[in-house]
């Protein structure tokens, strides 16, 4: 009688966090950023800021459709996250001041 194969147990990697469970995360993130900018900037400077995160995130959604690659996604990403902080620091100065 041949000898039995015993049973192999495989392990599972363990999961890293999708981006719909980071994101709680990364608005705490992005409210302090706000917060800090909103504190120390003018409303007209936060202005200047906001156009200019726009304008970058623009150009690097551009380069990231023209030639894709994981430097072009990552410069988009983190245009973005640029330009989120801007708005709502933005969004925080015109409450404030109301």
């Amino acid at each position: 009688m041949p000898a039995r194969k015993r049973q192999q147990t495989y392990r599972r990697r363990p999961r890293r966090a999708t981006a719909t469970e980071a994101r709680p995360t990364m608005d705490a993130a992005h409210d302090r950023a706000a917060q800090e900018l909103a504190a120390n900037r003018s409303v007209a400077e936060l202005e200047t800021m906001v156009a200019a995160a726009q304008e970058a995130c623009n150009d690097a959604d551009r380069e990231a459709q023209e030639q894709p690659s994981p430097a072009a996604l990552r410069r988009y990403r983190s245009a973005s996250s640029a330009l989120e902080e801007a708005q709502r620091a933005l969004n925080l100065a015109n409450h404030a001041g109301a």
